[in-house]
């Protein structure tokens, strides 16, 4: 089998090391994934969404040239199929937005401004960066994973699919 693995970006560490963290991301190969429509989804919680007012929000879609607006419903599309996300004739409109990624790919972004500041705010403490460096201590070792579209894998509350969609263009 072809590793799904071997254009990895790694720091200086020794060939030993480099073949062990393949070992380790190949017996895991399930947790990751490389598109879509392999994404897992969260069984743990749900998104709700809250807001402070019974009026929806409403903003209208910004200009976009015509070879963007092709991207646009192509990864709309791509997301349709995927289950990710679904039609909807919900009140709330929210403009989407292309942005360009650093690996020259484009990411679909959506203009929550709107929505955020109707939105009831959750209170939820930030650990310091002290904090968080005292906790790595003593490690040799230091990794980040960088998740293929990790805000699709929460799943949205019943109650606050209709909040959320954004019109095509």
């Amino acid at each position: 089998m072809k590793s799904e693995f071997e254009n990895i970006r790694t720091g200086p560490i020794s060939s030993i090391d480099k073949e062990q963290l393949s070992e380790v991301l190949e017996k895991w190969h399930k947790c990751f994934s490389t598109n879509l429509s392999t994404i897992g989804r969260s069984n743990s919680t749900e998104m709700e969404i809250r807001v402070t007012t019974s009026k929806p929000v409403s903003r209208q879609p910004y200009k976009v040239p015509f070879p963007r607006r092709l991207k646009v419903e192509e990864m709309i599309d791509e997301l349709l199929k995927a289950g990710i996300i679904r039609p909807s004739e919900s009140e709330y409109s929210s403009p989407v937005i292309l942005v360009a990624k650093s690996d020259g790919t484009d990411r679909l972004c959506i203009d929550y401004r709107a929505l955020n500041a109707i939105t009831v705010k959750e209170p939820f403490p930030v650990p310091s960066v002290e904090e968080q460096v005292a906790q790595l201590a003593g490690n040799s070792f230091f990794t980040t994973l960088d998740f293929i579209s990790g805000y699709y894998q929460i799943p949205i509350a019943e109650s606050s699919k209709n909040i959320r969609l954004s019109p095509l263009i």
